[in-house]
């Protein structure tokens, strides 16, 4: 859910490789990238921060439900690129 949620957020996937081995090393060992790192123009820290944990590399650090990460998507303020500022 977290890694669907960063592509929505950028439009791209969180982890690119040249090859299915390579992108599996990636997923496991690379901490996913910051939302700037892929889409510049959408830097929001706060989003960030949840998606970090819930792309966690250790799973006692994730959210311990989907539900706890759609409360904590759901709590964030509107982007600041969001269309209803």
């Amino acid at each position: 859910l977290g890694l669907v949620t960063y592509e929505m957020a950028t439009g791209l996937p969180a982890f690119l490789a040249s090859s299915p081995a390579a992108l599996l090393v990636d997923q496991l060992s690379t901490p996913l990238p910051p939302i700037s790192a892929r889409a510049p123009h959408r830097d929001f820290p706060a989003l960030d921060a949840i998606l970090q944990r819930a792309c966690a590399k250790d799973p006692a650090q994730r959210f311990e439900s989907a539900r706890a990460f759609v409360e904590a998507i759901k709590a964030l303020p509107p982007p600041p690129w969001s269309p209803s500022r």
